[in-house]
């Protein structure tokens, strides 16, 4: 698998599936897990103006939980006005771990990060200053309810808390962190098109729209983005989960699509992803 990073906020609408009749065709509840066992990626990695690498690693747990444990080091950074690629002295890293039910419902994660205000050094430019809300919290833990209906946010900075809040987890909801494993299943059960609603850290949803391609030339998926996928990933069948914005007004501002492309025979392998605004995109591919 890939790692999923920023908000993933993707826009023609059609018929399709609501996410509750996506669950219904999936396989049993009780073991969606066992997809994703013993599974280790690593990914190159391009978050916004941040270029890293990244690796995720997933094991399942003796009573069927999953655990995703997933890590990304920036070491170079564009600089937001001149395009100019510097490399950062002190690598920003980013370690998240999850806990998903058999299910695939989230269960409990935490996030930490280390990023460096020495950064603005490295470009000559006051990054930090002018992206200071990615330093106002250093650990955000999330904890699913007793019920699993709710999810609780806790933001801390060098042990302080500094922000919480509850927010629904519905069951037609798909919390961003796992997004790419739900879809995966959608892929391997062959579902052409269906909705779903992206939940968002903090408790915002998108209605998105997602239909799936099975195709051997993506080109057409990667206009505007500088992709360059590895070439083993290319000989066979793939599969293009396409992902946008139901809302025509939330089109009207955003109307980018997003792409999540996996392999179409084995799609617990993600071989890529990107989409976004293509000038401060989001793109991950596999090593």
């Amino acid at each position: 698998m890939v790692v999923l990073v920023g908000a993933l906020i993707l826009g023609a609408p059609f018929a399709a599936f609501a996410f509750e009749e996506l669950l219904e065709r999936l396989p049993s509840p009780g073991r969606r897990s066992e997809l994703f066992a013993g599974r280790v990626a690593r990914a190159q990695v391009k978050d916004g103006l941040l270029i890293g690498k990244g690796q995720e690693q997933c094991e399942m747990l003796g009573d069927g939980r999953l655990s995703v444990v997933r890590t990304r080091t920036y070491h170079r950074a564009k600089h937001p006005e001149t395009g100019r690629v510097v490399a950062l002295t002190q690598p920003w890293q980013v370690r998240s771990t999850l806990v998903l039910s058999p299910a695939l419902r989230l269960i409990e994660t935490e996030t930490r990060t280390e990023f460096h205000r020495s950064i603005d050094k490295a470009m000559g430019y006051p990054f930090s200053e002018k992206f200071e809300k990615l330093f106002e919290w250093d650990r955000a833990h999330t904890v699913a309810s007793r019920k699993g209906d709710a999810l609780t946010r806790t933001l801390t900075l060098g042990g302080r808390t500094v922000d919480r809040d509850t927010y629904d987890y519905a069951r037609d909801a798909i919390p961003l962190e796992i997004v790419g494993l739900v879809l995966a299943h959608a892929v391997k059960n062959r579902m052409p098109n269906f909705d779903f609603e992206l939940l968002l850290p903090g408790g915002d949803t998108h209605g998105i729209h997602s239909r799936v391609h099975r195709t051997r030339d993506i080109a057409r998926f990667t206009k505007g983005y500088p992709v360059a996928l590895p070439k083993t990933a290319l000989d066979g069948e793939l599969a293009v989960v396409d992902m946008w914005l139901a809302s025509p007004v939330k089109r009207v501002f955003f109307p980018h699509h997003f792409y999540l492309v996996y392999e179409s025979d084995d799609p617990a392998d993600v071989v890529g992803l990107w989409g976004g605004d293509p000038d401060q995109h989001l793109q991950a591919v596999r090593e």
